[in-house]
């Protein structure tokens, strides 16, 4: 049952809230979620039963490019139905807590919505046109900073899930390679463990992957030493021949050995969106290093633009 106590605070709180109608919390009695043992559920009739969690689509005008958090699934119109409105901020209903997620899209097909990145409490990886009816942007309430994070985008003219703050390769898992690979443990390692190349000329690793349309950094965690070569690294169409289109090389060596560094190649350009295939080539050693090796825990993709 529910605590009486906390539902009559909770009427109170939404007698207060011109913006919530009668539906603004929802209680299931038998299934709803927990919490301290109080049955509060979420906002605007957002429930979880029986480990589904149903979410009840709302709907705001943006008002000079501000907007209400009131539910997890919320469609927007543009201010008076212009063709294209910037949505800038997006303020947190009193009842929001830490983590909390929404997912926007918009509310009419023949608009555009624009969410804007750091204009107001929204950060992302770039703005966002919601311009699709297949189109959506989650973001996460960071009550710390107090701003909205992006967490992942879906881009209907693409057709594919976005990920652009962050795609990671784990070098253990590999679509294709050439040469002999070992793995490391050392406690001196920021994951424990790091994969190590034969040392021979032109080893190479593959990793797939789709990347939207955009700019990127690649970020390589690796050990330096006097025997590491030079990775050359390639992202090509995964149609076309790998090893093909170098974006940027990283010197491995140093006369000591150092772990956990992290080194970038940045503004790499992205034109086409499509299904890429990632290269790391050990083809050149700096002319002090005695060999070829490879050694790194880690590389990845950040979507910058």
């Amino acid at each position: 049952m529910i605590d009486a106590e906390v539902k009559t605070y909770i009427d109170s709180r939404l007698k207060k809230e011109k913006d919530l109608n009668a539906r603004a919390l929802q209680f299931d009695e038998r299934t709803g979620l927990h919490t301290q043992g109080k049955n509060l559920v979420g906002l605007t009739g957002d429930r979880a039963i029986h480990n589904v969690i149903r979410t009840n689509k709302t709907e705001q005008t943006i008002d000079s490019g501000v907007i209400t958090y009131m539910s997890s699934d919320m469609s927007i119109y543009t201010e008076s139905a212009a063709a294209s409105d910037d949505l800038d901020t997006i303020l947190p209903h009193t009842l929001a807590k830490d983590g909390d997620i929404i997912i926007l899209r918009a509310a009419d097909d023949g608009d555009t919505v624009v969410v804007s990145n750091g204009t107001g409490n929204i950060v992302c990886a770039g703005d966002m046109s919601l311009d699709q009816s297949q189109d959506r942007i989650a973001l996460q309430w960071d009550t710390v900073d107090a701003e909205w994070v992006e967490l992942w985008r879906t881009d209907a003219a693409e057709k594919k899930l976005l990920h652009p703050r962050l795609i990671q390769f784990d070098p253990f898992i590999r679509t294709g390679t050439t040469g002999t690979y070992t793995f490391v443990l050392s406690a001196s390692l920021i994951y424990q463990t790091e994969v190590n190349s034969s040392g021979a000329q032109n080893d190479h690793m593959d990793f797939e992957t789709y990347l939207a349309a955009g700019t990127y950094t690649f970020t390589l965690i690796h050990s330096k030493g006097s025997n590491r070569g030079i990775y050359t690294v390639y992202i090509d169409d995964d149609t076309g021949t790998p090893g093909t289109t170098s974006v940027g090389t990283i010197d491995g060596y140093n006369a000591g050995t150092t772990f956990n560094n992290v080194d970038t190649i940045t503004s790499i350009s992205n034109t086409i969106g499509g299904n890429k295939r990632i290269r790391i080539r050990m083809n050149t050693k700096n002319a002090s290093s005695s060999s070829y090796y490879a050694t790194f825990s880690e590389i990845g993709l950040r979507r910058t633009a």
